[in-house]
């Protein structure tokens, strides 16, 4: 998935809620397959989210 993420310079971080917002529906269709984030994220925030959503299928790709 690839959504827009908000970037604060304020505080230096980014509204994840998107994101969050596409995993649940992902997982409610389809528990299993593995779920690729193509976005700007905190770093550890795929791990946060695996556990969050209690699943191993989600893997990050930084963007180059």
């Amino acid at each position: 998935m690839a959504t827009p993420t908000d970037y604060y310079q304020l505080d230096n971080n980014s509204s994840t809620k998107a994101i969050e917002s596409i995993l649940v529906n992902i997982l409610s269709l389809y528990p299993d397959v593995i779920k690729i984030i193509k976005s700007t994220v905190p770093v550890g925030y795929r791990e946060k989210v695996k556990e969050k959503f209690i699943t191993s299928n989600i893997i990050f790709s930084k963007n180059l």
